[in-house]
């Protein structure tokens, strides 16, 4: 977060010698500790970053053709919308969207994001907003690079394009059932804070689609 109680946009990438911040590229969707489901392609010297839910600066217009590169205006639009008196710009909204970072080698990032969502309810609630403070626990089955990032080369091997394999799950973290939780329960009485959000009992699969 930033003094402003937006949020930071701008990666940090830390090498042996270093932290190097010098992007234009600025992350929008997923500014909160989220799951991250990271995959490498030697063959195309690509990093994907998948992102699951969490806490978001900008959300989805409607009618937008998906996967799209993340356009503030196009295919998204831009919070401050308010809620009650309080700008969600301020308060970093719940959202289910998913969304996938990518890097290649001369350090070109774009944010991808998603048709697909994390489910948008639950036996219990008829809203949920998932991801914040989940993890990703990756399958054992699932060849990786030695550090946790998936090999997305060995993953495929001679699948054809479109092919989808399971990686692991989505544990635990935060269940929202308002976007913007903090307005709604702003002078509210404690004990009544578990109508807004609680800790999480669900686990979702994750699965990843060839698409190159």
């Amino acid at each position: 977060f930033m003094n402003s109680d937006s949020a930071h946009l701008k990666p940090v990438l830390v090498k042996p010698n270093g932290a190097d911040s010098s992007f234009t590229f600025g992350q929008v969707i997923s500014n909160y500790t989220c799951p991250i489901v990271p995959g490498y392609t030697k063959a195309n010297k690509k990093m994907y970053s998948g992102f699951f839910g969490g806490m978001t600066r900008v959300e989805k217009i409607s009618g937008a053709t998906f996967p799209a590169t993340v356009q503030p205006g196009v295919n998204v639009s831009f919070v401050p919308q308010t809620s009650g008196n309080i700008p969600f710009a301020s308060l970093l909204p719940f959202h289910n969207m998913i969304s996938v970072i990518t890097l290649d080698a001369n350090k070109n990032m774009e944010q991808w994001v998603m048709e697909a969502e994390l489910p948008g309810s639950s036996a219990q609630h008829d809203t949920t907003y998932n991801g914040a403070n989940a993890a990703f626990v990756m399958d054992s089955s699932v060849p990786d690079m030695g550090n946790g990032v998936i090999d997305l080369d060995a993953l495929f091997e001679g699948a054809a394009k479109g092919t989808k394999k399971p990686v692991g799950y989505l544990i635990g973290g935060i269940e929202s059932y308002y976007k913007d939780v903090l307005n709604n329960i702003l002078g509210t009485d404690e004990a009544v804070a578990s109508n807004y959000s609680g800790a999480s009992k669900r686990i979702f699969k994750v699965y990843v689609t060839k698409n190159e």
